[in-house]
């Protein structure tokens, strides 16, 4: 009895978000004769993530 009920909230919760986030909207802009791409997704202030920048050197 605990195992199931602990079963159907797991996947009671994982439902929830999955079904609670809408798609990203991506798209691509020129910069510098590159294609970059980006997406913009959820509320809130704006957050920029680089990948592959090093301070060693």
């Amino acid at each position: 009895m605990l195992r199931t009920t602990i079963l159907a909230a797991g996947l009671a919760l994982a439902a929830t978000a999955a079904f609670g986030q809408s798609e990203p909207l991506g798209d691509t802009v020129a910069v510098n004769g590159m294609e970059m791409y980006y997406e913009v997704s959820g509320e809130g202030d704006p957050l920029i993530v680089l990948h592959g920048v090093s301070t060693a050197g």
